[in-house]
Order: structure tokens, then sequence, then C-alpha cells
């Protein structure tokens, strides 16, 4: 790749950091790699095998390293044109033509090191900047930017932790307060109250505050199976990313449906003596009782999903792999299409509806009230 210009370039993770002179289409991959959200330089060599295929391309070895910011400011006084500094740390892209980085757009899937005529997708998350190099080193003179991944992984913990976590101990609390609430009147309390590991927060806001980044990631990473012809590379199940990762939605639906059980399974072995006087050791009882019992339907074969159980549907979406159909389901199913299909490769497993969307808004797909409300309202006048 010759004929292309080359960018000075350094990515660092805040341990070590790796130095080369790459041509703009694999810089340009090398930057795309960040839309994985690696919080390592193993884990972003990893990511960047969404973008290539064939011979791999052969990264430096990483080194011990100085600041980012001295690293940058030597690049500078250097006699080199173009520089891509990429910081994992703080979510900051150093260039010198930061317009030649935008963080949602394409790009050529490169083959044995030469890009080809097939695009790839990618979208950073919405928190990275990329700015010239003097704003860059304006931003890293603050302590704080410095820990901005790991702010969003904590953050991420913390969410998976209420979301799953608190709500056996909240349900167990409301059950003991009130046996009578209606089991569909608890779950949507339980989504819609402001929750204190939340920041004041609802357990909703929260299911969707990156929702959208997700799915976009997930949608980018179908297309790069269909061009790529095989699976494009998840994230490992040991970083950040699958730890602190937010519901997509796969995981919102199931969400829904795991909550509304957790609920209806402790009403009907419990029932009526839920409430009233319990004890501190029966609380308690009970409380394990919910959790075994969530992992029980956590890794029970979920109807509508090729027999796959919660537990493996979500994990997917976490690791950022699209979740499909096998071909023989694709092939037993009598729609005319999907048997079609069945011989041309996956077919993705896509979900836009709630199993309660009609209930209430609350256990909706969609974000907005009023964009629920004048759904139903079409829904409701075409089946009048």
């Amino acid at each position: 790749m010759d004929w292309w210009p080359e960018f000075a370039t350094i990515l660092a993770d805040g341990d070590a950091f790796w130095r080369a002179d790459l041509p703009r289409p694999v810089a340009h991959a090398a930057f795309a790699a960040l839309s994985a959200d690696p919080m390592t330089l193993a884990e972003w060599q990893l990511a960047t095998g969404r973008y290539f295929t064939g011979a791999s391309w052969r990264w430096p070895d990483p080194i011990p390293r100085p600041d980012v910011a001295t690293l940058t400011e030597r690049l500078l006084r250097s006699d080199v044109s173009e520089i891509l500094v990429m910081d994992l740390p703080s979510r900051i892209v150093a260039a010198s033509s930061p317009d030649r980085f935008p963080t949602c757009s394409s790009l050529p899937l490169i083959h044995d090191h030469v890009p080809t005529s097939q695009s790839l997708l990618y979208g950073l998350h919405p928190c990275w900047q990329v700015v010239f190099p003097d704003k860059a080193l304006a931003l890293w003179s603050d302590p704080d930017t410095k820990s901005r991944a790991r702010q969003w992984a904590a953050h991420g913990r913390n969410r998976r932790r209420v979301l799953y976590e608190d709500v056996i101990d909240w349900i167990v609390a409301r059950r003991c307060q009130d046996a009578t609430i209606p089991s569909q009147q608890l779950h949507r309390n339980w989504l819609m109250t402001s929750h204190p590991g939340l920041a004041g927060r609802t357990p909703r806001e929260v299911l969707f505050e990156e929702l959208s980044v997700i799915n976009r990631d997930l949608e980018y990473q179908q297309h790069a199976w269909v061009v790529r012809g095989g699976r494009p590379p998840g994230v490992p199940v040991d970083s950040e990313a699958y730890r602190a990762s937010p519901p997509a939605h796969t995981e919102l639906t199931i969400y829904h449906q795991l909550v509304r059980h957790l609920i209806e399974a402790y009403d009907e072995t419990f029932g009526e003596a839920s409430s009233g006087s319990d004890t501190p050791e029966e609380i308690q009882r009970r409380t394990s009782w919910l959790r075994e019992e969530r992992q029980r339907w956590w890794r029970k074969p979920l109807p509508g999903y090729d027999g796959e159980p919660p537990e493996a549907l979500v994990d997917c979406e976490r690791r950022r792999i699209p979740i499909t159909m096998s071909p023989e389901k694709m092939a037993d199913c009598e729609c005319p299409i999907c048997r079609a299909m069945a011989d041309q490769g996956p077919m993705f497993v896509i979900v836009d509806s709630s199993p309660f969307e009609e209930e209430d808004f609350a256990f909706s797909l969609l974000e907005d009230e009023k964009e629920w409300r004048e759904m139903r309202e079409l829904w409701e006048d075409s089946h009048s």
C-alpha cells in the first residue's frame, strides 16, 4: 500500500503503547476497532480483526510507556505530517486531520493487507472525542479525563448489579410489605421508580441509556458477517466491554420476562404468607430461593429462540456477536422465505417487541411514551 499516505500512529492503554507508521486504510481500521470499547492493547488488537481477513496485520510489540501527552508532543516536534494518537483510558483520539476519522462511518474490508471494494461499518461510543493534538494535550492535563473509560466501566457494572441483583431484594421487600399488589403493577413499579443505586434514575432509564449504541454495533456486526462470509470477532468475556455491557434489544425483552417470572414465581411459592411478620431469617431464605429461581430460569430454553436459554442469548449480545437461527430451524419453518434463506447464509434473530408491550408503556421497547401511544392507536385502529 505504498500509494497511501502514512500516519504516525500510537495506541496507549495506560500501561504500554505501540508506535507504527500505518497506511491510511490500516490506520482507519485501527481507529474503527475502538468501536469494540477496548481497554487494553490486547483487546484492541482482537477488535482489529473485525476489519481484516486473510493474512493478519503484524502489529508491533507493546512498549512500557511514558505519558501519552509526552508521546504526542514528541510526534509534534518530529517531521511527520500525519498523526494519529489513540488513548484508551481517556477515550480521546488526537489526529492532525480529525475529519479523516469520523466516529461513525464506513471503511473498506482489508484482505491480505489490501483494501477491497467491500465496505464495513463502524460506530464509536459517543463518549469518544477526536480532536486536534493541541486540544488533546489540553484535555489530558485534566486528571479526571484520564479515567473516563474506567468510569464508563464502573457505571456499566453497577447497572448490571442493580438490574440483576438488587431487583431480587426489591421484590422480596415489596412483597413483605404488601402481597396484594398485582404482578403487572409491581413489575411496572420496579421499572419506573427511581433507585438510589442508579443516582436517582429508574431501571427503565438505564436500560435505554446506551441501547442505541449497542444495537448499532450489533447491526454493524451482522453486516460484517455477511460481507466477510463468516462471523466477525466479538469481545472477550474477561473484558470490561463484556462485564459493563449495556443491554441490547434481545436482553431488554428477556429482562422484562425475567422480572415478571420472578414476581410470579415468588407469589406462587409464598402466596399470602409473603407479607406480615417475616423474620430476618425468613426474608433471607426467600431471597436466596429467588436468586436460585433466577438461575434456573436463566438456564432453561426460551420459547421462540431456537431452543437457546436466556443465558446463551444474552452472552452473545454482550460479546457483540449477532444471534442467529440455525439453518435446520429455518428449513423447518413453514415460511417459504425462511426456507429459501436457509441455504443463503445466517438468519439473524431480531427482536422488535416485548411480550408485555400492550400492557403498559413501561414494558415497551420504545423509549418515548408519546411514540408508544401513537403506535398503540395505529394498532387499535387497524384492528377495530
